[in-house]
């Protein structure tokens, strides 16, 4: 089978996407599978990456970050013209959007899949990874609901109800999780990668990790990180020995200026705290974070919204206990009390109890993470997931049917 994962967010760039489709890529070749990721290229030309079964295409005309209408609709061709190609010169059996009905900035660009996928009666399937809660709610939830999609996965149940609340068919939607490769993101993989690049942390400090995106200030407000902050200050003077990491994920070029100004917030704040001592700030590689995970002690995430939350179910694998948000996908992922503990968004005291708790007990820190490492194999290893996704797309392929003539579609794609 040949599988095409078309993404606006992949390598270098860090986040849940980008981790999201490298491993689904990994998963599906190695099932022995052709997989094609089409996304952006931030430079002037064209370049193709083949790796075994994997094949990377970066291209600028999917660079529509800052960009006005008309750049965005003079992208939008050049992507046309690079969609009839491709199509015309392999046999695609399905392709995998990955959150393409959010790219608000150039609906060119999704009519334009929309187009080329109905012209060859190619599968399609829109994965959806958020939640439709910005200014641009309606007009997303609308290219979600009707466009021609074949399926609609969501990484969550509750990404699920919501979309099925604003009428999408509940025949159209499936749960599909994110997976996690759990051979690669485990435990005992020891503390000494970590500690020996971070300065200031010592073989014996309790190391409390948070990881995410910090790209601008409002992804600092959405994942929690002030919250994480202040509850940190109120606990630190008790426990000399805890620091508190922050894991930066690498940004794209079009968000590095956003993001100096978040982590600038960052340490201000924890300058206001009196803490910038035990915080320490890190940009890491995505193919590092198992290490990562492995040199902490303690996953924490407040975030105030999380459509899944990947980081929780790494840490989970990696044998860490994890804090997190009772909110969106993140209750599907942390068993309350047994591998960890879920608090309101926007808590402190909260967050600061149950740190305390885990801070001040290494067996329970034990037991929750064997716990979580089991919950990870048994509801979230890729190897599985993969499988069955393979099922859901040979049957997507087998029903899709007779090609249905569009002329208009037919009409614009020759122009």
């Amino acid at each position: 089978m040949r599988i095409c994962i078309v993404t606006l967010f992949y390598k270098p760039a860090g986040g849940g996407i980008p981790r999201y489709v490298d491993s689904l890529a990994r998963s599906l070749a190695g099932l022995g599978n052709e997989v094609d990721i089409i996304t952006t290229s931030y430079e002037e030309t064209e370049k193709i990456n083949a790796e075994e079964k994997v094949t990377v295409y970066n291209l600028p005309s999917l660079n529509i970050f800052g960009k006005d209408n008309k750049e965005c609709m003079e992208k939008s061709k050049e992507f046309l013209k690079f969609m009839k190609r491709y199509i015309n010169k392999n046999k695609v059996d399905i392709i995998l959007a990955q959150n393409l009905h959010a790219a608000i900035s150039s609906i060119s660009h999704i009519l334009v899949l929309n187009m080329t996928t109905l012209e060859k009666n190619i599968p399609t399937v829109l994965t959806i990874h958020s939640f439709p809660d910005d200014p641009g709610s309606q007009l997303k939830i609308a290219l979600a609901k009707n466009l021609f999609w074949d399926k609609i996965v969501t990484v969550s149940s509750s990404v699920a109800e919501t979309f099925y609340n604003y009428g999408i068919e509940v025949e159209k939607i499936k749960v599909i999780n994110p997976g996690i490769e759990t051979a690669k993101f485990k435990p005992n993989l020891g503390k000494k990668w970590l500690r020996s690049r971070i300065e200031g942390l010592g073989e014996k400090d309790i190391v409390i990790l948070h990881a995410s995106r910090t790209d601008s200030i409002e992804t600092v407000e959405e994942k929690g990180i002030k919250t994480l902050l202040k509850s940190f200050s109120t606990i630190s003077e008790r426990f000399k020995n805890v620091k508190l990491l922050i894991a930066s994920a690498p940004v794209a070029p079009p968000f590095e200026e956003g993001k100096k100004k978040a982590i600038s917030a960052i340490i201000n704040t924890s300058k206001l705290y009196d803490i910038k001592d035990k915080v320490k700030i890190m940009d890491f590689q995505p193919e590092e974070m198992p290490l990562v995970y492995n040199g902490c002690d303690i996953f924490a995430m407040a975030s105030k919204m999380e459509s899944f939350g990947l980081v929780y179910a790494e840490a989970m694998a990696c044998g860490i206990p994890t804090i997190g948000t009772s909110v969106g996908g993140i209750p599907e992922i942390i068993a309350n009390g047994k591998c960890g503990y879920l608090i309101p968004p926007d808590n402190p005291v909260e967050l600061s109890k149950y740190l305390s708790l885990l801070i001040s007990d290494p067996n329970k820190r034990k037991k929750f993470g064997n716990y979580g490492r089991k919950i990870v194999l048994s509801k979230f290893n890729i190897d599985k997931i993969s499988a069955k996704r393979i099922g859901n797309y040979k049957s997507l392929i087998h029903h899709k049917g007779k090609k249905i003539p569009l002329s208009f579609f037919k009409q614009i794609a020759n122009e």
